[in-house]
């Protein structure tokens, strides 16, 4: 049940124990979320999970900078309320007030960032306090990517717990899936991994805003379902509009960064890197980039590590790195393959599979100088002649599109000069 705070509790907080915070309702039952009414709100009601509210905030730290206001931008922030689109903290908090209410929320670091904080304006591990408006609240929940109502949820089940899916976390779920009342797809309890390309990308955002036991009805766009192919096989028009209800039976729940010591991250991180090179040798590279990226985020911060542990930990991130960078390579997206290759170059600036997949990236993106540079770099660092041949030939590549590239751009001035009148 909840109940005000202990001293005990109120020490968590590392703020001097006033009148006010002894006033605070303990709203998560640990003393992580308190609750100080500051002014009175309408009625006994407060929204659901799944109700879009409305609020105004002021969030600050624990020595009273303000580092976030919508006051200050004057503009109001909507958020569907336990679909965990926002901090832990806001979701408890904000489910236990009634419209009109203002009140202090205090979150210690495990509600709020976590460890890592979110730099440069929330230091780690802190403690924060949000002044929040409960304005308004309704049922209408949007799940779509870019919240543009392009998919909606409607729950006929509430499901339990606080956890969402996350993608490529392995789920088992039921669907029925209809179009103008005509049902065209009926699975039961079957496995479905969150993001699977085999699946329309309305399936993942879905299933993301679920609970477990929850079953609710999606209206899907065809941005995210059938899109202007639409569907043969299940007699789908071009951008058709499409209905899905889907329920949540279970879920294989990876454990959050804060969740885990040093050696949990090390060795989730490796299971992550594993999982990714599975993706990537079924070229899946999409998925694959995601499964290297969610390693690395585990190795970003290495506060609590050993020394020993920081080493092992670091000559981890950097192949994670250099297998992002080489999954981005494989799907064309240079700008990413630059940005991972960059990474692992934090990590060793001589390493020659860093150096040159950020070569071939620059190359992806015509900057030919630029990869010809960091090619050369390589060249110098490497005495193995596999190695060297690959590089050497990325080089021939390079220079023949710049010659071919010369070659068009004099053809162009010759013709621009023959038409001058002399």
């Amino acid at each position: 049940a909840n109940k005000t705070m202990t001293d005990s509790q109120l020490d968590q907080t590392n703020q001097t124990p006033t009148e006010d915070l002894r006033d605070a309702e303990d709203i998560s039952g640990d003393g992580g979320v308190l609750k100080r009414i500051l002014k009175a709100g309408e009625g006994d009601s407060t929204p659901q999970d799944g109700d879009k509210v409305t609020v105004h905030y002021v969030g600050k730290l624990l020595d009273g900078t303000i580092f976030d206001s919508s006051r200050t931008r004057n503009e109001p922030f909507k958020f569907d309320l336990g679909q965990g689109r926002v901090i832990k903290g806001w979701d408890l908090g904000v489910a236990k007030m009634r419209k009109g209410e203002l009140a202090l929320l205090t979150l210690q670091s495990q509600y709020a960032y976590g460890e890592a904080g979110s730099p440069p304006k929330i230091p780690p591990k802190s403690t924060l306090l949000f002044e929040v408006e409960l304005l308004k609240w309704s049922n209408e929940i949007d799940v779509s990517p870019a919240h543009d109502e392009t998919i909606l949820k409607k729950i006929i089940q509430q499901g339990t717990g606080n956890g969402h899916p996350r993608i490529d976390e392995k789920t088992n779920i039921s669907i029925i899936g209809t179009y103008q009342g005509r049902e065209f797809d009926k699975r039961e309890n079957f496995s479905y991994i969150v993001g699977d390309e085999d699946e329309i990308t309305g399936l993942a955002a879905a299933v993301k805003s679920m609970k477990k036991g929850e079953r609710s009805i999606f209206t899907i766009s065809s941005d995210h379902a059938y899109e202007r192919k639409g569907s043969n096989e299940n007699q789908i028009p071009p951008d058709a509009t499409v209905s899905y209800e889907i329920e949540l039976h279970e879920w294989e729940k990876e454990k959050e960064s804060y969740e885990m010591n040093p050696r949990e991250k090390i060795q989730g991180a490796e299971k992550r890197r594993a999982e990714g090179n599975d993706f990537f040798r079924a070229n899946k590279f999409a998925r694959a980039a995601r499964r290297y990226d969610a390693g690395a985020k585990l190795l970003s911060y290495l506060g609590q590590f050993s020394e020993e542990e920081k080493r092992e930990a670091e000559k981890l991130k950097g192949l994670i790195h250099l297998n992002g960078s080489l999954a981005f390579l494989k799907s064309r997206d240079f700008k990413s393959a630059i940005k991972e290759a960059d990474e692992a170059l934090k990590v060793d600036n001589g390493n020659i599979k860093g150096l040159f997949r950020k070569g071939q990236a620059l190359a992806g993106l015509d900057q030919w100088d630029e990869a010809l540079k960091v090619l050369n770099q390589a060249l110098e660092k490497t005495e193995d002649e596999a190695i060297k041949t690959d590089i050497n030939r990325e080089v021939r590549n390079i220079n023949a599109k710049i010659t071919q590239y010369k070659k068009k751009e004099s053809q162009i001035y010759k013709k621009m000069l023959g038409g001058l009148d002399e």
